[in-house]
């Protein structure tokens, strides 16, 4: 499933780093965009989200 599915999203958790969903005002429109196109999988912890493939890069 894509994160812009998960309406209940609070956490996204990628290999390297954790995107929280309160941090998403301080991205640009790119990345926002990119962040909803990422695959992802719910984990045990309720709102928290692991990557499965993303084209999400950081761009600060």
């Amino acid at each position: 499933m894509k994160l812009c599915d998960c309406k209940d999203w609070k956490a996204v958790i990628f290999p390297d780093r954790t995107i929280l969903k309160k941090d998403c005002p301080y991205m640009s429109g790119t990345q926002l965009h990119e962040l909803a196109e990422t695959e992802v999988e719910p984990t045990e912890r309720k709102g928290y989200y692991k990557t499965i493939s993303s084209m999400f890069a950081s761009r600060v």
